[in-house]
């Protein structure tokens, strides 16, 4: 004879995980985000509305990473590494204060003073569909990342 209230808690338990499992991120106002804002690997595709050319020496992509205790937001510039803090605020505002980076020269250096002054200057984001872009009020979009591909 079969016991059927035996498997009814099994069952329900893996309904639960494949629910949990399939919700995603969910940012703080509710809405699911394809991928997270933190401990996502941002790689920089434009400043405003200009796409980045690296130059031909360049070894590694701009990029930048938030997370970690006390909310560090680190990266690579394209000569540099920076790291300094950011803070988030409801209605999707950050705030990234504190930048600093090593003191490296390299030929071209233009991207990397961009992307610096970008995030010195943001006060919002937005993340959708593995788009990280970040604005100021009155200047608009000022940069565009998308989320490294997980290897």
């Amino acid at each position: 004879m079969r016991k059927p209230f035996i498997f009814a808690p099994l069952f329900s338990l893996l309904v639960l995980l494949f629910l949990v499992g399939c919700s995603g991120s969910v940012r703080p106002d509710g809405r699911h985000a394809a991928v997270s804002l933190e401990g996502t690997r941002w790689m920089l595709v434009e400043l405003g509305d200009r796409r980045i050319k690296l130059s031909p020496e360049s070894k590694r992509k701009p990029h930048l990473l938030l997370g970690g205790t006390g909310r560090k937001a680190s990266g690579f510039g394209g000569c540099n590494n920076f790291f300094g803090s950011y803070e988030v605020e409801a209605g999707d505002r950050i705030r990234f204060s504190n930048l600093a980076s090593t003191l490296m020269s390299c030929p071209s250096m233009k991207v990397e003073r961009d992307f610096l002054k970008a995030l010195e200057l943001s006060d919002s984001y937005t993340v959708k569909d593995n788009t990280l872009k970040l604005y100021k009020a009155r200047l608009g979009k000022l940069a565009t990342f998308k989320a490294a591909s997980k290897k």
